[in-house]
Order: structure tokens, then C-alpha cells, then sequence
């Protein structure tokens, strides 16, 4: 810091401090590359490149460039790592707020390019870091800087609809109308809850170059508000919603940077934030119309319906009455018939009670018959059995003779 005023083209001079914190960063990064991605591990690398970058003075634009990815790269790490914890989340910010308020003229136009690059990586892997593992409902989580904020909250997407969210650090706001997220149900990716990721930063991280934003500010020192990202993302898949066609606007309100605001600008703030404030209120009023004019479509469709049918039933009429008279003259027809054949069922069962008393008595005699023949048998076989004795008394005499 001592030796500022001996800086080169390049960005520093033989004999500055910043080839010291370039070979600082340059540790960083080797220990980081051998190290595994744990919550332990990120948050010692978070802290120590805040104490590496907390001297924005002495950063060059490699510094810039080089601080910036090692800290985009702590935050991926953290979404496939479980999250991040809000001691991380604060090392990181601070960090990445020493290094874009450092001095962008020091940077090559490549460098300057490659730091907003990872600044902008950095504070949406951070968002999303927020909201591993959350449930919706609970609270927002932030870490703030006055160059960087980052929030990220998950909600049920029928909390979000037709609310006003604000903006990271506060001072701004974003309105969602109530149709925001119809027609995204049936394609159940709002299941799991909605993640309304936010980052915002003091300097114009999408410019051309470190001539159109010397030190985070226009060149000409024109009027210039913050930089805003708002991603309404799927909490099931982690991707970007696909909204669209809306009728009523999502309504951003960004403030205008305290710097650039003076007593005539804070007036023409306060008027636009008064117009804002009326746009949401005939925002409102635009959905709520536009809900009444579905509800009246609705019933007029409805009433349509009914008096088409009212026309059909007297359309109708004279068809239903006569195809009624013809189903009653069928209907005497069919019990007359069966009257017919419950008579005819009496006679046939009159005489078929009469078969049957006759068929008892013939098996009666019948039996009687088999009784009688039984007995004869019987006798029959005595009959046998006795002359057969005799046969044998016979036999018997003639051997006695014979001898």
C-alpha cells in the first residue's frame, strides 16, 4: 500500500505488495484443488481469501480475476456439498465485495470480463447453496455487503402469488401477480415448492468494459440503480421456470444507487415510487378484473348451456310423449302375455300334480310286486336247498346198498 503510486501497466511494480497477495491467492488455490469439498474445508477457504482480498486497494486485475473464481468455485461446491452455512455464505460475500470495489482500471479488459463472470457465479451458486435441503416456508436466507446481496427463499407457489417479496438487503421490491404461475401445476414442477433466488450488485457486473465502470460507477456519472437478478426455479428440478404471457406484469422496484441520488434525483425516486406503488394497485385491479371477466365468461358459457338444453327438452317433447305411449301399450301387451302363461303354468301344473299321485301309486304297487317276487324267491331257494339235502340222503343210501 506504501508503494501505490509505483503501480506499472501491468499493475504492479517490482517493489509493491501485490505480487505478495498475487502468491497468496495462487496458495489458495493449489490447497483448495487438493483439499475435498466439505462444509469444514469451504468455510477455512472462504475465510481466508477474505483476509487475502479484504484490501481492495491492493488488488490487481489478476487478483480481481483470480479471487473472484476461487470464490464462485466455494459456492458451487456448496450446492453438491450439502449447502452453505451462514459463516461461509458472510467470508464469501465480503469477499467478493472487496473485489468489486477494487479499482477496475487495473484490470485488462479480459480480466475485468472474467471477474464479473464469476461474480455473477458466484452469487447465484450461492443463492442456490441457500436452499439445499430447505423446506418451503421457512426463512430467507441472506448474506449482505454494500457492493453484494444474495437471498434465496422456498415457498409454496400459492404463497408467492399475488405478494410482494424484497429484494436482497431491502430498499426494493418484486410483485408477482396471482396468474404467475398458472398452468405450471400440470406440469407438476411446482410440487416440491418454488425457489425465488435474488442476487443484487452495487456495480454494473454486464457493462463492456472497466472504461464504462471506473470504481463500480459510469464513467459520465450518469443516474445508475443496482444490479438486480430475480429466478423464480423449480425446488423438485433446480431449473429456471418457463413464465410467460402473463396479464398482469411482474413488477420489479430497484433503488437507485446512494451515491448517484441527489435532492432533485431522491424527488423524481419518490415519484417513480409513487407511480410504482399505483401500477401494483392497477396491477391489482387488472387481475382481479381479469379473474371476474373468466368468472362472467364462465357463467355466461353456463347460462348458454342451460338454454340449449331447455330447447332440446321442448324440441323433444312431443317425441317423448308419444315414444311414452308406445312403451305403455307394450307394457298391457307383455302382461296380458303373461297372464296367458300363468294360466297355462296352472293347467300343466293341475295335471302334473295328477301324474304324480298316479306315478306314487304304480310305484307303490310296484313295490308290493317286488315284495311278493322276493318272497317267492325265497321259497324258492328253500325249495332248492331241501331237495338238494335230499339228493345227498339219496346218494347216501345207494353207496350203503353198493357196499
Amino acid at each position: 500500500a506504501a508503494n501505490a503510486s509505483g503501480f506499472d501497466s501491468v499493475g504492479y511494480s517490482a517493489n509493491s505488495s501485490l505480487p505478495f497477495l498475487n502468491r497468496m491467492l495462487a496458495i489458495s488455490a493449489s490447497a483448495s484443488a487438493t483439499a475435498v469439498s466439505t462444509e469444514t474445508s469451504r468455510r477455512q477457504s472462504a475465510g481466508t481469501l477474505q483476509a487475502i482480498l479484504q484490501h481492495p486497494e491492493l488488488q490487481n486485475g489478476a487478483a480481481q480475476a483470480d479471487g473472484s473464481a476461487q470464490l464462485a468455485a466455494i459456492a458451487q461446491g456448496a450446492i453438491a456439498g450439502g449447502g452453505a452455512d451462514q459463516t461461509t455464505a458472510d467470508a464469501l460475500v465480503s469477499a467478493l465485495g472487496s473485489v468489486l470495489v477494487a479499482n477496475v482500471s487495473r484490470a485488462t479488459a479480459v480480466q475485468y470480463d472474467a471477474t464479473n463472470a464469476a461474480a455473477i457465479a458466484a452469487a447465484g451458486a450461492l443463492a442456490r447453496a441457500f436452499v439445499v435441503g430447505a423446506l418451503s416456508g421457512e426463512q430467507v436466507r441472506e448474506a449482505l455487503d454494500p457492493a453484494i446481496s444474495v437471498s434465496a427463499a422456498r415457498a409454496f407457489a400459492a404463497s408467492l402469488a399475488n405478494s410482494t417479496r424484497a429484494t436482497p438487503g431491502g430498499g426494493g421490491s418484486v410483485a408477482l401477480p396471482l396468474s404467475t404461475f398458472d398452468g405450471l401445476d400440470a406440469q407438476h414442477v411446482l410440487d416440491g415448492g418454488v425457489d425465488m433466488l435474488m442476487y443484487s450488485f452495487a456495480r454494473d457486473v454486464h457493462s463492456d468494459g472497466p472504461a464504462a465502470a471506473v470504481g463500480g460507477q459510469p464513467s459520465d456519472g450518469s443516474l445508475q440503480t443496482g444490479v438486480l437478478s430475480v429466478t423464480l426455479a423449480s425446488a423438485s428440478g433446480s431449473t429456471a421456470l418457463a413464465i410467460s404471457g402473463l396479464a398482469v406484469p411482474i413488477l420489479l422496484a430497484i433503488p437507485l444507487a446512494a451515491a448517484a441520488a441527489t435532492a432533485a434525483e431522491s424527488a423524481t425516486h419518490d415519484a417513480a415510487t409513487a407511480a410504482a406503488t399505483a401500477l401494483l394497485q392497477d396491477a391489482a385491479v387488472l387481475e382481479l378484473g381479469a379473474q371476474l371477466s373468466r368468472t362472467e365468461g364462465a357463467r355466461d358459457s353456463a347460462l348458454a348451456g342451460l338454454a340449449s338444453l331447455e330447447r332440446n327438452l321442448t324440441e323433444s317433447g312431443e317425441e317423448h310423449t308419444e315414444s311414452l305411449a308406445k312403451l305403455y301399450n307394450e307394457v298391457a301387451g307383455l302382461q296380458a302375455q303373461l297372464r296367458t302363461v300363468v294360466s297355462e303354468h296352472a293347467v300343466v301344473e293341475a295335471k302334473g300334480e295328477a301324474a304324480l299321485v298316479q306315478a306314487v301309486a304304480a310305484r307303490e304297487t310296484a313295490d308290493a310286486a317286488r315284495e311278493s317276487a322276493d318272497a317267492a324267491l325265497a321259497q324258492a331257494v328253500a325249495e332248492r336247498e331241501e331237495a338238494v339235502a335230499m339228493r345227498g340222503e339219496a346218494e347216501a343210501r345207494r353207496e350203503s346198498a353198493e357196499a
